[in-house]
């Protein structure tokens, strides 16, 4: 199964989280800005790490998340 963890981090805790599901994924983890949206056709998994931002994952996942339309 081939896996991809993105995520957004702004003070360093869920890149800290994302990178130590990656690890046990037996993947990597990048952040949401440095994805390009045409590579996550090949993966079986993707998941996304965010901050909640009053209740909600924060703009640049939400844009993230429409231009990959998942």
């Amino acid at each position: 199964m081939k896996a991809l963890v993105a995520y957004h981090s702004e003070s360093g805790n869920t890149q800290k989280l994302a990178l130590a599901i990656a690890s046990g994924l037996g993947t990597r983890a990048v952040s949401i800005e440095a994805v390009e949206i045409q590579e996550l056709q090949g993966y079986d998994l993707i998941c996304i790490g965010t901050p909640v931002n009053y209740g909600a994952p924060t703009r640049q996942v939400r844009d993230f998340s429409s231009r990959s339309r998942l």
